[in-house]
């Protein structure tokens, strides 16, 4: 699948990950995960350190895929909002996934500093803003049910947010823990954590899965490698609907725009903080440790390559001019500008676990604007799961839920999508 197109920024900032190799040989391990980017480096980390011997494929190169197109805002915040999320769900269940993510996104700062590489993760605040004035009651009901089960966060009015922060918006929430990062350079690193633990990176590899015989699953790559696993982990990202039909009936594919700009320290807006607002496509807005901005947008329903491929130029004049009525005397130039393919949930949760038509076969499914930090969870969820350990986690964000919801069963939804 052709999921990013367009020039890229984060693989201009390192070096290509060297220690890993084309398979050239057969082999057999505890888990095949399958997908190099940043989801499927935390699953060997996590699944190494669980003493497990593990094997990561990749038909592309580490991290060429979806991570190298991220923007990387890592939020604890879900695109659809708490008091939004509690009505599709119930409050059990939408506050679970808050409390989750709110828990992953620190998990996620203390395992990079383990690494021998920063990776440029820094703390941040962020603000979730009105986009126009009837947001500000969401807002505002937002603040009451996150102070309610213990997440910080302020509101601030339209007066306060231009004063602080020199952004025009009728409202906003002042969330206080957030970070940024680069995908690239931490999806290398942890590979290299995750090598030292035991595990094998094989990249360039492109494999099919045989039919499961009950026993050892068994996977052949283009060049004639057999790999035999007891367990395989799916963290292949936004290709995964369309290799798995039951995935692709709970997911839409969408295509997202973005642009970093040249390196400038003046004009940037007050502490640097994360910005996101309300809204269906929103904006969202960063910056990098070398003064650059990151903005990203301008979502469509388009899933063919060349038509997405065929506005990165008009998207990249409106993400400018967006950026410039946000904040006042934002002047950004654009150096890249990209577009990607990804994937959503109507509730915006993650898809973590497994279907019974495919057993010993694990999804880790960040999908949703909480990519990283889905992620992250997702390994958490998976490690347990494999290892037989219970996971308070793991309710919130499986295939069970997902489907309960639409009253469907997973006898109904198979045999729509025998596939």
């Amino acid at each position: 699948m052709d999921l990013t197109s367009g020039s890229l920024f984060w693989p201009t900032t390192c070096l290509r990950m060297p220690e890993a190799a084309p398979l050239r040989a057969d082999t057999r391990c505890d888990v095949l995960v399958v997908g190099a980017g940043i989801t499927g480096a935390l699953m060997a980390v996590e699944l190494a350190r669980a003493g497990l011997d593990v094997v990561v494929v990749d038909r592309r190169r580490v991290a060429a895929g979806s991570t190298s197109a991220s923007t990387a805002l890592i939020q604890y915040e879900i695109d659809t909002p708490l008091v939004e999320l509690t009505e599709l769900l119930g409050a059990a269940h939408a506050e679970g996934a808050y409390r989750a993510s709110r828990r992953a996104i620190d998990g996620l700062a203390e395992l990079i500093a383990t690494l021998d590489d920063p990776s440029e993760c820094t703390r941040r605040r962020s603000l979730f803003l009105a986009t126009e004035p009837e947001d500000v009651d969401l807002l505002r009901r937002e603040h009451n049910a996150r102070a309610k089960i213990g997440i910080d966060v302020e509101y601030l009015d339209e007066q306060t947010l231009r004063q602080v922060f020199n952004i025009s918006r009728p409202g906003a929430l002042l969330c206080d823990v957030a970070y940024e990062l680069n995908p690239v350079r931490v999806t290398n690193a942890l590979f290299r954590h995750a090598k030292t633990l035991g595990a094998r990176i094989y990249e360039q590899t492109e494999l099919e899965l045989e039919p499961y015989t009950g026993s050892m699953h068994r996977a052949r790559t283009t060049a004639g490698h057999v790999i035999r696993a007891e367990h395989v982990v799916l963290a292949s990202g936004y290709e995964t609907p369309e290799q798995f039909m039951a995935v692709r009936s709970l997911t839409t594919l969408k295509s997202t725009y973005a642009i970093a700009g040249t390196p400038s320290q003046s004009g940037l807006w007050p502490g640097n903080v994360l910005v996101w607002e309300s809204g269906d496509p929103y904006t969202y807005m960063r910056t990098t440790n070398d003064g650059r901005v990151i903005i990203g947008g301008e979502d469509n329903e388009l899933v063919d390559p060349d038509e997405r491929d065929a506005l990165i130029a008009t998207n990249t004049d409106r993400l400018v001019k967006k950026a410039a009525r946000l904040v006042e005397g934002l002047d950004i130039t654009p150096a890249f500008a990209w577009a990607g393919t990804f994937a959503q949930t109507d509730d915006s949760l993650p898809l973590i676990g497994a279907l019974g038509q495919w057993p010993a076969v694990h999804f880790a499914l960040g999908y949703g604007g909480n990519g990283i930090s889905f992620s992250y969870i997702a390994a958490q969820i998976i490690r347990d799961a494999i290892t037989h350990r219970a996971s308070t986690d793991a309710q919130y964000f499986s295939f069970e839920q997902a489907l309960k919801r639409r009253q469907w069963t997973e006898s109904d939804l198979l045999a729509a999508n025998p596939r």
